[in-house]
């Protein structure tokens, strides 16, 4: 379990899956808006602050409270949604 021996390396791919699941969230909403907060945050990458980032691309902290549930639950209403009939 590599995740062990290096537990920042990590926490790492769960914070950009977490930002990763906002931008899908965004989305749901207005695809859009989302895709350019998306081209936007690829084009600034690596030249500021993961914070700055989050603001640049219009998304939450991962560590704010209520983000992951709130990408829960548009997760769950998304696949309550699914036509499993059609698959």
């Amino acid at each position: 379990m590599a995740y062990l021996q290096t537990p920042f390396y990590y926490i790492d791919y769960v914070i950009a899956q977490t930002c990763a699941f906002q931008f899908w969230q965004n989305s749901q909403i207005n695809f859009d808006d989302a895709w350019n907060n998306y081209l936007r945050l690829c084009k600034t990458g690596g030249r500021y602050t993961f914070k700055h980032l989050l603001n640049i691309a219009n998304l939450d902290s991962p560590f704010k409270p209520g983000v992951i549930k709130s990408i829960i639950k548009t997760a769950e209403s998304y696949l309550k949604n699914i036509d499993t009939d059609n698959l």
